[in-house]
């Protein structure tokens, strides 16, 4: 305490900005995206599936009714590390890309992408905190 007011060390301030930028980031990754900028699910190339998410939270509800063919048409492309990165979230990216190259299929991946994704969206949550 100095003079009635609390006096940050030059640790203290950079720790302090580190958080604001990590609550700012994680608002960021949370939040929603244009419709045009949001994920397009298809099947394959030119079959639209009708599913778009805006944000993580709608992917990760969109994936209980995704079908397989466009879970692994989008995994095996790299196109959900891809929306992942134009997010912010290059963590989450690197995460998918380890399941992508793991090889997994079917069920296997969808679980694996599933609680990773749940998993990273309680991480920005209590970044928010």
């Amino acid at each position: 305490l100095h003079g009635g007011l609390y006096v940050l060390t030059d640790k203290g301030e950079s720790l302090l900005r580190d958080l604001q930028s990590a609550k700012e980031r994680a608002s960021k990754i949370l939040g929603e995206v244009p419709f045009e900028k949001g994920f397009h699910f298809y099947k394959a190339l030119g079959q639209y599936t009708g599913l778009t998410a805006i944000s993580l939270e709608e992917f990760q509800k969109n994936l209980k009714n995704l079908e397989m063919a466009s879970l692994e048409f989008h995994l095996m492309r790299g196109d959900f590390e891809s929306w992942f990165r134009g997010l912010g979230d290059e963590f989450l990216a690197e995460r998918v890309s380890k399941i992508r190259k793991g090889g997994l299929k079917g069920a296997e991946a969808l679980r694996a992408l599933s609680e990773a994704i749940e998993a990273r969206i309680r991480e920005l949550k209590e970044d928010l905190q």
